[in-house]
């Protein structure tokens, strides 16, 4: 390998964001991003750097898939800072509630990256809105060294120009796991005209505390509606979506028809999710995923880019506030099933386009340099 900046059609790729196995939506993102980066550069090899520790297993994992994690700011990850091409991706890549995670460091990869003549990028990434004087200053430096930023939605590009990003740097495209090829997806399982419906619930002690008691009447007119339920999440450290699901479980402990799955793995929860006829869900990319295995979405708008995936993407949503009539929401939901998925086809179709055609985009060689501006 050349000890400085790589060029060309081989030059390799070092990737970050909030991977390392623990919310399974990182890592549906995280296998989006390495197939995408592959289709464009085949020859290059994949570095991927992470906050916090990687288990031996994810570690393990992430090697069979052809990707070698590297410690944060260990030396080899800043050998690689100084020869690699940074690709900074994932859903939570800026928001107002740290100076470190996820702005700082990302602001200073970024900067270490560019400080060696490299051209890093920012792919298909999600921002929320900052308020604070400091994190608007550091991210309208340190993302502005990006050499582009593509973000997942309308909102999170908005949140970038509001920082003092130029919006001829900013550009919005859909979220990059839309890209996924039904290759990367178990098959469709679910016997047809069924009442099978997956709950992915979502709890963060920082951002957004879950709900036990909304849940849990949700399942309940569910059930009497006569639908089988699972409840599942997809980060489940102790303290987030399995704080939610164990509280959920002593509160349904005598309610049958009703159980828990704590999936080992991203594909694991792909076989529940293709298994469903529904999945409901107040988080993103459940509903994305669900969208791409054949299953009715449904979502729970509780937050701006919810809220603007079931006005991109055309799926239907439940008004929780509306307590016993969401089982009737729900069999409404069933009567244009058909309704439903056929638009979903269609937009599907038309959102891994623009991922991929943003990528290609992104990654032209001018004048001897590969011009990356992805995010």
């Amino acid at each position: 390998m050349s000890a400085g900046p790589s060029r060309g059609d081989d030059a390799d790729f070092l990737v970050w964001g909030a991977y390392g196995g623990h919310n399974f939506g990182d890592e549906a993102i995280l296998r989006a991003v390495s197939y995408q980066l592959r289709r464009v550069r085949p020859n290059a090899r994949q570095y991927v750097t992470m906050p916090g520790k990687l288990s031996p297993a994810v570690a393990e994992h992430y090697r069979a898939a052809g990707i070698e994690a590297v410690p944060l700011f260990s030396f080899r990850c800043l050998k690689l800072l100084v020869r690699t091409q940074l690709v900074a991706g994932g859903g939570q890549l800026l928001d107002d509630h740290s100076l470190g995670w996820p702005g700082g460091y990302t602001c200073l990869l970024l900067g270490l990256n560019r400080l060696f003549a490299n051209r890093p990028v920012l792919l298909c990434i999600g921002a929320n809105p900052v308020h604070r004087r400091l994190v608007r200053a550091m991210v309208r430096f340190g993302y502005s060294l990006a050499t582009k930023c593509t973000c997942r939605d309308e909102g999170s590009a908005a949140a970038l120009v509001d920082c003092g990003i130029r919006p001829s740097r900013v550009q919005v495209t859909r979220d990059i796991v839309f890209a996924l090829e039904s290759h990367h997806l178990p098959r469709r399982a679910a016997a047809p005209g069924g009442k099978h419906v997956a709950i992915a619930v979502c709890h963060d002690p920082m951002r957004k505390p879950g709900d036990c008691s909304t849940v849990a009447i949700l399942v309940r007119e569910l059930l009497a509606a006569g639908f089988h339920v699972e409840l599942t999440g997809h980060d489940l450290r102790p303290a987030y979506d399995r704080y939610l699901l164990e509280a959920l479980q002593a509160e349904l402990r005598d309610v049958p028809d009703v159980s828990f799955v704590f999936p080992d793995s991203l594909d694991s929860l792909l076989q529940l999710y293709a298994s469903c006829h529904f999945v409901i869900s107040n988080r993103m990319h459940p509903l994305i995923l669900a969208s791409l295995l054949g299953s009715v979405p449904i979502a729970i708008a509780e937050t701006p880019k919810v809220q603007a995936l079931v006005d991109n993407l055309g799926i239907p949503a439940l008004d929780t506030s509306s307590s016993g009539q969401l089982g009737s929401q729900l069999i409404a939901v069933l009567e244009r099933r058909s309704r439903y998925e056929s638009a979903i086809a269609r937009q599907l179709v038309a959102f891994r386009s623009t991922v991929e055609n943003t990528v290609d985009a992104l990654f032209v060689e001018e004048s001897g340099l590969l011009v990356n501006t992805q995010r």
